[in-house]
């Protein structure tokens, strides 16, 4: 017992640790004793609760156990440490899909907060562990007690100190990231919001305004002014000192992170119009897009459904209600969208142009792509390359209208180790950095003489939130400069939906369809209580005036929050009790309401088109296509997924990828192997499968590509959809009868191949023709199309197997030529070995045993030619795999420390026919082709 409490209290010591540090960087104050004690006996029980589990756990080797289980500590830990620094909560599971996503973990590893304290902290549990894991308890009968306790310690702890209103400060971080995941009450209930209600008639004036076409008690009469619209990602409008003071914040200074000012926006916001109570509704950027541009609430739920960008794009073009940029294009603007990150992500590249932008440039934009945070070129190169583009739209008769948005301040911040040793927090340092690249673009703004006729307005997409404030998640940016604006402050409630019918009322532009929510900032008379203001994070949140907000975790149980100081945002609030009432809460029928207003458009809502008649260019590293979309799909559907897709004549060749994804109550990765496409070859895939029990929230199937050519390949997508209707069969949580309906590879001569089913997941395997050869090293894209499991990354020379069992799949699409007996299996290999292991395994093809083969120290590489039957290969899919006899790492042997358990490198692989057949069959082609040159088979 004395190594269990000394491993417990290592742990536990590494929860408070972990809280201290976290209170630290997010500058929260310490609370109350007797508040914080929950928080406490929290981090006790989880360690308690891991501790007896790693006691009971014997499952594999001493050090394996004490590895792995070291990994699942830092597992939970350490993305809950990271999102809570980022986003002021821990990690929700519906959220999982971005690990997976090639730019979100690009960026996010670019960069740690914490970079002593997880290698410390990492050690220190290993420590624990292995206290544990060297006396642990010996009968299986008493170690199966000990799991059991352990999770039923966790489960119990976690119950009963998580309640729908929780924070990380007053619980474990854990137990809400779990919380989230199990509860049906948390969010706003995904499956509730797809019924149609009407909206209460009190709140129904909000999303159909009759608004007067009078400013100021006269006609409208339109500017032809240029609009800028600054999107600065993640910067909520506490960063600005005019804001501050208007609640009645602590000021400090500028290197404090509970008061840190964005010095140069503060001084651009005494020039200008400052809305203090402007509220991003929710988090994501294209969600907070959507609002800015096409004056609408965004999808008013806690997880992940499906974004209005995305049924937006199902409407009919000639149904699509008119957005800000379409409205201003009408009218005679040039529309740019100007980005530094990859467009494709969360469908902007198709997003923008429907919504009326004519000119849109992301990532592709920049030859300098100088980011220190993976997400796109900096920020002050996306302000000085838009400055040139604007000056060049200047020069043109028409006014202009664009949309900038910054990515530097996203998560892990553009900014090198230096420059972040210089403020509290890496965040800080790129908010800095930030705010000095905007005040020089305002400065270019003015010298170029931009700023004498147009509207600019600094907003923001989404807040990364604010310490100690219960709102910062959802506190808004809004300031606006324009030569007939009056400096000051902006009274009232307004929000990211204002913002569309906002300019046109400056304009002096009508909205003619009527589609556009909101109210304009720039009208003098404002009347706060017609409005209750509605946002999103975890909770659905109304503000109701007068500091009054109420918070509802279901239609009709909710809780009641009052500011001391009488307004939006305050240093502290009183917390009502939680209360519940008969029928749903208004404000939850009026978000119901808005997240139905496009749907009830849409022809088909069973049937989602990602893309069409689209051409993208890929290069060395994948590309994503199309990515982020995320759909949800009730329960009981057959779904299929539909591509089509081409390499026309000239391009290299190229690799398309597709991943299946879903996120519901079991997270589904499904990833589909495609042929490589050589030009001018045509890909047709149609996949089905059932959607099981339950709803598939926020489905996504993503599309991306590469090549190996320097210049780039490019793939042109017909079509791409996914469409689902009732019939589902199968039980489960995830997706299942899985099946490919269709799928065909028409070469330039239209020719086609046919796909197969690998155990478990799909494999479209790559056709191979008797005499080609199939490389597997970095600087060939054949392995993409040929290696179906148990293989390690490419290498320049070739690629390791991985674990016990290695297989490589071809396609044959030919029968054995007439008369043949045999086909030789061609086979270059390599063979990790030592002079004290030698390297053993059985080849087998499609069940057929070919032997044992060994290779023996020094003679690590051996060229093997094995006789094969002919009627051991088949036409279709055929698999060769490689049975290791105990694979081991050179990290175990003492060699290097490469962890992985290799055992046979494959470089090359080819099926050639006997010699004698080879030359009747050349014989016979040079024959049809007229064609006097001698074979070279026949010269052997």
């Amino acid at each position: 017992m004395r190594f269990f409490a000394l491993a417990w209290l290592f742990l536990f010591g590494l929860e408070l640790a972990m809280r201290a540090l976290l209170m630290h960087e997010t500058g929260s104050k310490l609370y109350a004793l007797h508040q914080m004690l929950p928080a406490i006996a929290a981090d006790a029980l989880v360690a308690m609760g891991f501790a007896l589990i790693v006691r009971g756990a014997r499952f594999f080797s001493l050090s394996v156990d004490v590895v792995l289980l070291a990994a699942l500590w830092a597992l939970m830990h350490w993305p809950n440490m990271e999102s809570i620094v980022a986003l002021g909560q821990p990690v929700d599971l519906a959220d999982i899909a971005y690990v997976k996503d090639a730019d979100f973990l690009q960026g996010s590893l670019q960069a740690f907060s914490f970079p002593l304290f997880y290698p410390l902290s990492l050690a220190l549990a290993l420590i624990a562990l292995l206290c544990l894991n060297r006396h642990p308890v010996s009968s299986p009968k008493a170690r199966a007690i000990s799991i059991g306790a352990g999770l039923l310690v966790l489960a119990v702890g976690g119950y009963t100190s998580v309640d729908e209103f929780s924070d990380w400060r007053t619980t474990h971080p854990l137990f809400l990231t779990l919380g989230t995941a199990i509860s049906e009450e948390y969010g706003l209930e995904p499956d509730s919001l797809e019924a149609v209600e009407p909206a209460p008639p009190v709140l129904r004036p909000l999303l159909k305004q009759e608004r007067s076409q009078a400013r100021d008690g006269e006609p409208l009469q339109e500017r032809r002014h240029n609009v800028l619209l600054i999107a600065l990602e993640g910067i909520p409008g506490a960063y600005v000192r005019s804001v501050r003071e208007y609640f009645g914040l602590p000021q400090g200074s500028d290197q404090s992170i509970d008061a840190f000012q964005m010095p140069g926006l503060s001084n651009i916001a005494e020039q200008g119009q400052v809305t203090p109570n402007f509220v991003a509704h929710t988090r994501q950027t294209i969600r907070g897009l959507y609002s800015l541009l096409c004056g609408d609430y965004p999808k008013l739920t806690a997880r992940s459904t499906t974004p209005k960008t995305m049924e937006y794009l199902q409407l009919p073009p000639a149904n699509r209600p008119a957005c800000l940029p379409t409205i201003l294009a009408d009218r005679g603007y040039q529309t740019l969208y100007l980005q530094s990150a990859p467009l494709a992500f969360m469908s902007k590249d198709r997003f923008m142009p429907a919504a009326g932008f004519v000119e849109v440039h992301g990532s592709e934009w920049f030859e300098q792509q100088d980011s220190l945070n993976g997400w796109g070129a900096s920020d002050d190169n996306l302000f000085r390359k838009s400055l040139q583009r604007l000056q060049q739209a200047n020069e043109a008769e028409q006014p202009w209208f664009a949309t900038l948005l910054t990515v530097g301040t996203h998560h892990p911040y553009d900014v090198t180790d230096e420059e972040a040793a210089r403020y509290p927090s890496r965040k800080l340092a790129a908010v800095a950095k930030l705010d000095a690249a905007l005040q020089e673009f305002m400065e270019g703004l003015k010298a170029s003489g931009l700023l004498n006729d147009t509207l600019v307005i600094i907003t923001a997409d989404e807040s990364h939130d604010i310490p100690n404030q219960r709102h910062g998640a959802n506190w808004g940016l809004n300031i606006a400069l324009a030569p007939e604006l009056q400096p000051g402050i902006k009274e009232g409630i307004f929000g990211q939906l204002d913002m569309a019918v906002s300019i046109l009322d400056y304009l002096g532009v009508p909205d003619r369809e009527g589609w556009l929510q909101g109210e304009s900032f720039f009208q003098n008379e404002y009347v706060p209580q017609s409005r209750p203001m509605l946002f999103s994070r975890g909770q659905l949140f109304a503000y109701l005036g007068d500091g009054k907000t109420l918070g509802c975790v279901s239609a009709k149980r909710c809780r009641q929050y009052q500011a001391h100081n009488g307004k939006l945002f305050a240093e502290s609030y009183e917390e009502g009790s939680t209360f519940e009432s008969d029928s749903a809460r208004p404000e939850w029928l009026l978000a119901r309401s808005a997240n139905q207003r496009l749907r009830n458009g849409i022809s088909n809502p069973n049937q989602v088109v990602f893309l069409q008649q689209q051409q993208t260019t890929v290069g060395k590293h994948p590309t994503y296509i199309s990515a982020g979309q995320y759909i949800d799909i009730p329960a009981g559907q057959k779904v299929s997924v539909q591509l089509d897709l081409s390499v026309p004549e000239g391009s290299a060749a190229a690799s398309p990828t597709l991943e299946i994804r879903a996120r519901g109550e079991q997270p589904v990765d499904l990833p589909v192997k495609l042929p490589i496409m050589q030009p001018g070859e045509r890909l047709q895939v149609t996949l089905s499968f059932s959607s099981g029990e339950f709803l598939l929230n926020a489905f996504e199937a993503n599309l991306r590509g590469r090549t190996k050519s320097a210049s780039g390949a490019t793939i042109n997508v017909t079509d791409y959809r996914a469409a689902w209707r009732e019939g589902g069969s199968g039980a489960g949580r995830g997706i299942n009868d899985i099946e490919v309906q269709q799928f065909s590879l028409t070469d330039n001569k239209g020719e086609q191949h046919q796909s197969a089913l690998f155990q478990d997941h799909y494999f479209i395997a790559k056709v191979l023709d008797a005499d080609s050869i199939v490389y597997t090293d970095s600087e060939h894209l054949d392995s993409d199309g040929y290696l179906i499991q148990g293989w390690s990354h490419p290498e320049k020379w070739g690629t390791w197997s991985q674990g016990e069992e290695s297989v490589v799949g071809f396609h044959l699409n030919d029968s054995p030529p007439i008369g043949l007996d045999e086909f030789v299996l061609d086979l270059d290999l390599q063979a990790f070995v030592t002079p004290e292991k030698n390297q053993s395994f059985q080849l087998s093809l499609n069940g057929l045993p070919l032997g044992e083969q060994t290779i023996t120290w020094p003679a690590r590489n051996r060229h093997l030619k094995l006789q094969v039957p002919a009627n051991a290969l088949r036409e279709g899919l055929n698999t060769l795999a490689f049975h290791i006899d105990n694979p081991r790492s050179p990290k175990e042997l003492g060699v290097s420390n490469d962890a992985r358990p290799i055992a046979v490198g494959l470089r090359k692989l080819a099926i050639r026919y006997p010699s004698s057949i080879r030359c009747l069959l050349s014989r016979v082609g040079e024959f049809l082709s007229a064609d006097s040159d001698p074979s070279e088979h026949c010269l052997l």
